[in-house]
């Protein structure tokens, strides 16, 4: 595993990018041409970039998110895309 990034005091892995590579694919449907596949790389790196800055911020802040915020984010999302109640975890493993 080497180091992708750092950003501040925060370490972002090869590995970190990898995974993150395979969930935009597999949420694409796997239909990324392979020509695509840079650019989707180095999107990947801006998420995980801006992520890191967000929750950096969210801390010096003492921002909180409440579990029961992010379970009714979740719900709405399933819902939204048509699927069952708890899909999204089982998808994500």
């Amino acid at each position: 595993v080497g180091i992708a990034a750092v950003v501040n005091d925060t370490i972002i892995t090869t590995s970190d990018l990898a995974d993150r590579e395979k969930l935009m694919l597999v949420t694409a449907g796997g239909n990324v041409p392979k020509e695509a596949l840079p650019r989707l790389k180095s999107q990947a790196l801006k998420q995980l970039i801006n992520e890191a800055l967000q929750n950096e911020e969210a801390a010096r802040l003492s921002i909180r998110v409440p579990e029961s915020e992010v379970d009714a984010a979740i719900a709405q999302l399933e819902k939204s895309r048509g699927k069952p109640a708890g899909s999204l975890a089982a998808f994500l493993k």
